[in-house]
């Protein structure tokens, strides 16, 4: 799992003041107070450490401020939505829907998925600027809650200089594997179809769809 949205062990090198890593962040902060809807492509690369594997995979993104909603679609039809207060997962080939309320827990949820604004990663992470003078910016964020230590390392970010939208994130999680994320092409602001985000939960059951809502 993503969304969404969602990116060393160590620092090698500690680059800028608080002040640049402020200024940064509140430039991301304006940034993405502008964006009303969205659509990306997006890479996936997960590196699996026990087997040394990696799985590639790719899919469009799309985002409706206005509907509180993100959703996730990969080319082989998967898909994993975030709709105000809970999190679906359609997983056509085996047919099965899971649904889980995000309650709580919802805020640090969209950390992981993806899709953060900074005022919600400064409360969620400890984050460190670690970007090199000729290269993009990157941020290295360490988890604060518990919610988010118990899946995850560490995350980095990369962030356009130009933009200051994020454009890549790696994090690690606990079993070590490594998920890392590239967003391309890039549309802000755009008309999202009315369906965009439509999931007909009777039409899956009678495709005999397995749907799962948790408590």
């Amino acid at each position: 799992m993503v969304v969404h949205m969602i990116i060393g062990a160590l620092i090698l090198t500690l680059l800028g003041t608080q002040e640049d890593l402020a200024e940064i962040l509140e430039k991301m902060r304006i940034s993405t107070s502008t964006i009303k809807t969205m659509r990306s492509t997006y890479k996936q690369i997960k590196t699996m450490s026990l087997l040394d594997e990696e799985v590639t995979t790719d899919g469009t993104l799309f985002y409706d401020k206005e509907k509180d909603s993100t959703r996730w679609r990969s080319e082989d039809g998967t898909i994993q939505q975030l709709d105000r207060d809970r999190y679906i997962a359609v997983f056509p080939g085996l047919k099965e829907v899971e649904i889980y309320p995000l309650k709580e827990k919802g805020k640090a949820f969209r950390m992981i998925m993806g899709s953060p604004d900074p005022d919600g990663m400064k409360k969620e992470f400890e984050i460190t600027l670690v970007s090199s003078p000729e290269g993009p910016i990157r941020l290295k964020l360490q988890p604060k809650s518990d919610f988010l230590k118990k899946r995850i390392r560490e995350a980095h970010l990369q962030i356009s200089s130009k933009t200051h939208l994020i454009t890549e994130a790696r994090y690690t999680e606990i079993n070590g594997d490594t998920v890392q994320i590239l967003f391309q092409n890039m549309q802000l602001n755009p008309d999202l179809p009315v369906e965009t985000f439509k999931l007909d939960l009777d039409v899956l059951r009678t495709k005999g769809y397995n749907i799962r809502e948790h408590k």
